[in-house]
């Protein structure tokens, strides 16, 4: 049974040295705003 993207994130953060973890988790909340950000001003448009 495959993981969830949220499993295999998780997965993958245990095995990486802390400051590490913290590049990866900012990297990620990054992508995520910037997704907002665009479906936000899609809807806007609208």
């Amino acid at each position: 049974m495959p993981l969830s993207a949220g499993e295999e994130f998780c997965r993958r953060l245990t095995h990486l040295p802390m400051r590490e973890k913290y590049q990866e988790v900012n990297r990620l909340m990054e992508s995520f705003i910037e997704e907002t950000h665009k479906t936000e001003s899609a809807a806007a448009t609208v």
